[in-house]
């Protein structure tokens, strides 16, 4: 299932049925980038291991990399616009 939020963000859960339960079974932060590709070649050159390669296609795709304190994360791109973050009043 996948909610998205007032700002724009994406809240995803992923059942076990679903081929990226093995990702998703605790939280994962996502960074969105311009360019998953070209932003993970230049994480790898850096050293961060990837656990996949990248998943999806031209309009939305997303890879997954450890992070130093052993937890998962995830480098994504849309073509889908955004919203601005909220802000108070």
């Amino acid at each position: 299932m996948q909610f998205e939020l007032p700002s724009g963000q994406l809240f995803e859960v992923f059942g076990s049925e679903s081929r990226y339960y093995q990702f998703h079974n605790c939280p994962v932060v996502g960074f969105q980038v311009e360019d998953v590709r070209a932003a993970k070649q230049e994480m790898e050159s850096k050293g961060i291991e990837f656990m996949t390669d990248v998943f999806g296609d031209d309009k939305e795709a997303w890879a997954y990399f450890g992070g130093p304190d052993g937890y998962l994360y995830e480098i994504w791109q849309t073509q889908r616009p955004l919203k601005a973050p909220l802000r108070s009043a």
